[in-house]
């Protein structure tokens, strides 16, 4: 059975385990996912299929001139469970979230080369909004994908 909850400290190793294999020497380290275990402004969650985690994701509210928004921070899936609908579940869970919680925007960022991440936003009605060179500290630009509410 599929469930998302909270991501809490015990589930921590097995994001980082999710975090390198998805994205190796970029991904992030404990300290930045226990930070965001624990800020009022972010949320963290995890979805797990009978006891197994197998998906993460981690969002911001920021604020903007048209209202409250929720940045989109970080999103993974276990290798093996990729294609396989659960990020998409997960997203479909942070619009809900957003209605909720009157969320006028959703947005994000996304290497320019991750081809599979960018399809599935479209897919999702994510539209990009613009392209920030050398936005990363290999060089790579950043795709700025958001989806209105």
């Amino acid at each position: 059975m599929m469930n998302i909850r909270k991501m809490t400290t015990d589930d921590i190793e097995d994001v980082l385990k999710i975090s390198v294999e998805q994205f190796g020497k970029h991904s992030w380290g404990k300290s930045l996912f226990l930070d965001d275990i624990e800020k009022e402004n972010k949320f963290a969650y995890v979805l797990t299929k009978d006891k197994t985690l197998i998906a993460f994701i981690i969002f911001m509210l920021t604020e903007s001139e048209a209202g409250l928004e929720y940045n989109i921070t970080n999103l993974a899936t276990k290798q093996e469970y990729k294609k396989m609908g659960y990020a998409q579940e997960l997203i479909s869970f942070v619009k809900n979230f957003s209605k909720q919680n009157q969320i006028c925007k959703i947005w994000l960022e996304v290497r320019e080369s991750n081809l599979p991440a960018i399809n599935l936003y479209e897919k999702l009605g994510f539209k990009t909004d613009y392209i920030r060179k050398n936005y990363y500290s290999d060089g790579e630009n950043a795709c700025i994908m958001s989806f209105n509410l």
